[in-house]
C-alpha cells in the first residue's frame, strides 16, 4: 500500500527470490556438473573439486550478476538484488567478491580481446562464453589455457556459466 501511494518501488516478489537463490543455486549446480563434466573432458578430473565448485560458481554469479546490469529496469529495482547477491556470496565464502571483481577484470580484457578476431567478428555466438569460460579455466588451470583440450575446458566451462544464468532474472514462462 505504501509502495502505491508515494510511488516508490523496491524489487519485485520474484527478482527478489532469484537474488536470494542465485548464490545457492549456481553453486548447487557447479556440485552436481564436475563428475558429468568430467566425463565428457577427463581433464576436470586433474582439479581439486572445492576449486571447480568455486569457480564455477563465482563465473555463474558474474554472468547473472551481468545480465542485471543489462535488465531494462531502474537502479531503485536493481540495488537491491545486487546488495543482496554480494550479501550472500561473501555468506558462502569470503573470497568470492574478490574472485568475483577478478573475473569481472579479466571478462572485459578478454571479450574486448577476442572481439578482434575474425572467428568472433564472424560469430559472436560464444564470445561472452568464452570470456567468462577462459577466467574460470584459468584460475583451475594456475595459467592461460593453451592446449587443444584446455581450449575445450574454456568453451566448455563458458557454456556451463551463461547456461540458465544468462537468462536468470527473466520471468519463468
Amino acid at each position: 500500500m505504501f509502495r502505491k501511494l508515494f510511488g516508490t518501488r523496491g524489487p519485485e516478489p520474484d527478482l527478489q527470490r532469484k537474488a536470494d537463490e542465485l548464490v545457492s543455486m549456481a553453486h548447487a549446480m557447479s556440485v552436481g556438473s564436475y563428475t558429468t563434466f568430467g566425463e565428457r573432458l577427463p581433464l576436470i578430473f586433474e582439479f581439486s573439486t572445492d576449486e571447480w565448485d568455486f569457480f564455477l560458481t563465482v563465473g555463474k554469479v558474474f554472468v547473472a550478476m551481468s545480465a542485471l546490469e543489462a535488465l531494462e529496469a531502474p537502479d531503485s529495482v536493481k540495488e537491491p538484488l545486487a546488495d543482496t547477491v554480494v550479501r550472500n556470496l561473501m555468506a558462502w565464502e569470503p573470497d568470492a567478491v574478490r574472485a568475483f571483481e577478478d573475473c569481472k577484470g579479466l571478462f572485459e580484457k578478454t571479450y574486448d580481446s577476442l572481439s578482434q578476431l575474425d572467428e568472433y567478428r564472424d560469430d559472436a555466438r560464444f564470445l561472452g562464453a568464452d570470456s567468462v569460460g577462459t577466467w574460470i579455466a584459468w584460475n583451475l588451470l594456475k595459467h592461460a589455457p593453451t592446449s587443444h583440450d584446455e581450449g575445450n575446458l574454456v568453451r566448455l566451462l563458458g557454456l556451463a556459466a551463461t547456461h540458465g544464468f544468462v537468462s536468470w532474472w527473466r520471468p519463468a514462462a
